[in-house]
């Protein structure tokens, strides 16, 4: 990757690589119920292992003003915000569509809170990949592209398995995982042009980092351990968060 690349070509570097990440969905077979349980639940340990990697750990590492309380407290901020919209869904819901066919409304929650919880993780990781590049695109901003482009590649795939265990059509998983990286992008074009963000960066990354661990503890594991296949997706979470703590660590 040439260091001699605008800030804002690496911001979209980054993001295709969670694009590119979601595509592979579409080399996968129709998996049976075993293995899509088995991907749910490598995709929950994925999620876990970038919460901690990409979200905790840098708040954990200078969380400024809020102190280790504050931090505690933004993460019970993003937690409960994804549970506030959690009651606004209708539950266990099959209703007629528009076109006649059956729409599971459980499944559409389900896959609405995932991509609310991705969106509200990728702001802040956006945010902080537009002021490094911003900063030192040649040097610890270019590091941080490389990064977290490698982490973004099974982070987009992850997301499309999720949602396509969830129960949306392989191109809708495909194009809500996509979504996301539209979302960091926003976010990362947001964090070149506002230098002085950074100090608001540990709270958003708390926030951020208990939406998701809502949405993985409180959906994705009870889904992917629904069907009678509880230690498969046991072993895939281990195996997904291990895989991607390395990766994490490597990059480090």
């Amino acid at each position: 990757m040439p260091s001699t690349w605008p800030p804002i070509v690496l911001v979209t570097v980054v993001e295709a690589a969670t694009v590119l990440g979601a595509l592979f969905l579409y080399l996968a077979p129709r998996p049976s119920r075993r293995v899509l349980d088995l991907l749910l639940g490598a995709a929950a340990g994925l999620m876990l292992s970038a919460t901690v990697v990409s979200l905790l750990v840098p708040a954990m590492a200078d969380p400024g003003r809020l102190g280790p309380f504050g931090l505690g407290a933004a993460v019970l901020v993003g937690a409960f915000a994804v549970r506030f919209v959690d009651r606004l869904i209708p539950h266990d819901l099959i209703t007629r569509g528009p076109s006649g066919a059956d729409v599971d409304v459980d499944a559409l929650r389900r896959s609405t809170l995932l991509v609310s919880a991705m969106a509200i993780h990728n702001v802040p990781e956006g945010v902080a990949l537009g002021i490094g590049v911003g900063a030192d695109a040649a040097g610890s901003g270019l590091a941080l592209a490389i990064g977290l482009a490698a982490q973004n590649l099974p982070e987009g795939f992850a997301v499309a398995v999720a949602l396509f265990a969830l129960g949306c059509r392989r191109r809708t998983a495909v194009a809500l995982s996509t979504l996301t990286a539209v979302i960091e992008f926003a976010g990362g074009a947001t964090g070149l042009g506002l230098a002085e963000i950074g100090s608001l960066l540990p709270g958003l990354l708390g926030v951020a980092a208990g939406a998701m661990l809502y949405v993985v503890i409180h959906e994705i594991v009870p889904q992917a351990h629904r069907n009678g296949n509880e230690s498969l997706a046991t072993t895939g979470l281990l195996a997904g968060f291990a895989v991607m703590f390395a990766v994490g660590v490597a990059l480090a």
